[in-house]
């Protein structure tokens, strides 16, 4: 619950679970005393550490840490960076088509030239489309000279942002083991179902918080980190208390 350097507990811990949910390890270097207590932790950048493939002992720069010296955690999955590469993708691409749209809301133009003997050369070709381009996002209404004929090509299918969105959402939800029903977004209505606060906490006390965080308290309960026969757990009955404070329990620094 302390530390003797500038991250608190707190943060040395989100950034923890941070690294499980997207690299599925996590490490801290620890200070110990001379009976082998810990006395100091901190959260190790994933940057500057590997896990050796062969003796699966955790590299550092220039040497291979000892056992003493680092604390591994391992998470309940892979992280999202190898097991949703191709969801962080999608969801890259869905937000700069949705980008785009917002920006151009109009299906896509072509600008196609009537005048067979009026041939543009590169630069004008460019120029003429960057001038629509400026029109359409300052007003959405371009000119074009006689020679010009804009062709639409496709319409505007608002569902793919409003579904496709809707549907990234609860994709993220399930890679996070995160409870649909806690999200604001849902594939349909007829799934909504009746809920009170208090059942949403346990909710998501149960099924989300659970899976992170039992594999972070099994491992600072093995006997390397505490006495033999202590355990460490989360306290998370403030999250399920419907008679909340509206205040963070005390910690520590």
């Amino acid at each position: 619950q302390s530390t003797s350097t500038g991250q608190s507990p707190r943060l040395r811990m989100l950034w923890c679970l941070d690294d499980l949910l997207f690299s599925g390890l996590s490490l801290w270097a620890v200070e110990r005393d001379g009976d082998g207590a810990i006395t100091d932790a901190l959260r190790v950048p994933p940057s500057e550490w590997s896990v050796d493939p062969d003796s699966l002992g955790v590299k550092v720069p220039g040497t291979t840490a000892s056992a003493e010296e680092v604390i591994l955690f391992e998470g309940p999955q892979e992280g999202l960076i190898t097991i949703a590469a191709d969801a962080v993708q999608a969801s890259l691409d869905m937000s700069r088509a949705w980008r785009a749209r917002v920006k151009s809301p109009v299906p896509l133009v072509e600008l196609h030239n009537t005048d067979p003997n009026d041939d543009l050369n590169d630069d004008e070709i460019k120029d003429l489309v960057d001038s629509w381009e400026t029109a359409r996002s300052e007003g959405g209404t371009a000119y074009t000279p006689a020679t010009i004929q804009t062709n639409v090509h496709g319409a505007v299918v608002a569902d793919l942002y409003v579904e496709g969105r809707n549907a990234e959402r609860l994709d993220w939800g399930n890679y996070t083991n995160l409870p649909s029903s806690l999200l604001d977004g849902s594939m349909s209505t007829a799934t909504l179902t009746y809920s009170t606060s208090e059942g949403k906490r346990a909710e998501f006390v149960d099924y989300s918080l659970s899976y992170w965080a039992s594999p972070v308290e099994a491992r600072l309960s093995q006997d390397d980190v505490t006495p033999e026969g202590t355990y460490s757990r989360y306290d998370l009955s403030w999250l399920t208390n419907p008679q909340q404070s509206g205040l963070l329990p005390g910690q520590e620094d």
